[in-house]
């Protein structure tokens, strides 16, 4: 049976937080977990689980609805709403000297590096353990991440 609400039943919620790439224990795929957050809420927060492919779709602070429903057992959930993105106004173009423009060069080929190392380590841990392609680009994204902030880069 169809469930009617209001429009103003949704929730406005910000993207907070991810966690990492994750093994189902039921099955063999990965999901990876999107906290959502709202004084709205019941606990001001809700985590849903997602393919890590519909987690990246997200960014850190971005606004979505949270429209209430039930899952397939009955119990109740939310379903996401993207709200309308807007053009992002353009900013004034600045005369950038040479020498920044070379440092920006060389810290984005630095970070590239560390990147493909990244990836290449995720691949050889994660490959003979039959993990799929996206488990090894979000495990690499992950220590990328993890190595960025550890080491201040």
């Amino acid at each position: 049976m169809a469930t009617i609400r209001a429009a103003s039943d949704r929730i406005q919620a910000t993207v907070a937080a991810f966690s990492q790439v994750k093994e189902s224990q039921f099955n063999d795929s990965v999901f990876q977990s999107v906290l959502f957050e709202s004084d709205q809420l019941p606990d001001g927060k809700l985590w849903r689980s997602m393919t890590p492919e519909q987690a990246q779709g997200f960014t850190r602070g971005e606004q979505v609805y949270l429209v209430p429903t039930t899952n397939a057992k009955g119990k109740p959930s939310y379903d996401i709403e993207l709200l309308p993105t807007t053009a992002p106004a353009t900013a004034p173009t600045a005369a950038i000297p040479d020498d920044q423009k070379r440092a920006i060069a060389g810290y984005i080929t630095d970070l590239a590096a560390l990147y493909a190392y990244c990836d290449q380590q995720a691949a050889h841990q994660l490959a003979p353990r039959g993990a799929p392609e996206p488990a090894s680009q979000g495990a690499a994204s992950t220590l990328f991440i993890a190595a960025s902030r550890k080491f201040s880069l």
